[in-house]
């Protein structure tokens, strides 16, 4: 077995390993942080198809990683303000953030009722919605339809004759969580550039991603 004196050494694995080989769509990445935690991400560009979170330790030539972070209810986030209008109609405004207070620039959104109006955000990630003030032009119920490539779609359901303020942070798109599984990968290699692992079945090769 080669295992270098880095890895005798140090009790830590620090940065981003990708366990895929260059040139692949998909991704599979390993980030190790200062804090004996790490994130796991596998996926393709638009969303993770597996993630998880958790703790990990290096005993002897073995690398075990703990994932031992339980799921969190989605992140997205809706604040609504009511307000008052002169006009002969019901008025919707809309600010559509990430969960890091970016615009999402291009996103779509519906409000539907008893016809379906599609509004496009602007750069500032805003829209306006206005409908007469009639029954028969809302129908029995009213809501907003948000649903963008790579998050969460949800829905907001509208009290027919308040105008309304939204500020919504939507919630990347998650897959499948790893959760209460520990996986022991015996080291074969450690260096600054690479980790070579095997597991029960296959040797394999973490590459570290630079910056």
């Amino acid at each position: 077995m080669l295992l270098s004196n880095i890895a005798i050494s140090q009790a830590q694995i620090e940065g981003s390993y990708s366990a895929l080989a260059k040139g692949q769509e998909s991704y599979k990445v390993y980030t190790f942080l200062e804090d004996d935690t790490f994130e796991y991400h596998y996926g393709a560009s638009l969303a993770d198809d597996e993630y998880g979170y958790g703790t990990y330790g290096i005993t002897g030539d073995n690398l075990v990683l703990n994932f031992d972070t339980p799921p969190v209810e989605n992140a997205y986030r809706i604040k609504a303000t009511k307000w008052n209008n002169t006009n002969d109609s019901l008025v919707i405004k809309v600010r559509l953030f990430d969960l890091k207070q970016n615009p999402m620039v291009g996103a779509y959104v519906d409000l539907v009722g008893a016809e379906i109006q599609k509004k496009k955000v602007d750069i500032h990630g805003q829209t306006t919605f206005k409908i007469l003030d009639e029954p028969s032009k809302r129908g029995d119920s009213l809501y907003l339809d948000i649903n963008y490539v790579g998050f969460e779609k949800i829905k907001v359901g509208l009290i027919q004759e308040i105008n309304m303020d939204f500020n919504i942070n939507l919630s990347p798109l998650k897959g499948e969580l790893i959760y209460d599984q520990i996986d022991t990968l015996h080291i074969r290699e450690i260096n600054e550039d690479k980790i070579l692992l095997r597991d029960e079945n296959e040797e394999f090769t973490w590459h570290k991603i630079r910056e």
